[in-house]
């Protein structure tokens, strides 16, 4: 599997594109294909909404990695090294 992140590395993962305020903190554990989609697999350390530490949810997420085409017509660019 491709991905620009290494595996190990502490990672942000934005909610929301354009919005800096909603992410998870978390560490790479890995990548997966999810309905034919590439993605990161993100063990969650901390959650942030709106701004404000929030409760952690769930324990994993599973964003597209960066540069995945979407519908709308943009590339994913949610994940950012820490």
């Amino acid at each position: 599997m491709s991905g620009q992140i290494k595996v190990g590395k502490r990672v942000r993962s934005f909610d929301f594109d354009g919005r800096r305020d909603c992410y998870v903190d978390g560490v790479l554990e890995g990548y997966e294909v999810v309905e034919g989609c590439e993605r990161y697999v993100i063990r969650v350390q901390s959650r942030v909404f709106a701004g404000k530490t929030a409760n952690i949810g769930p324990s994993y997420v599973y964003p597209p990695v960066n540069l995945t085409p979407t519908t709308m017509g943009y590339l994913t660019r949610g994940v950012e090294e820490l």
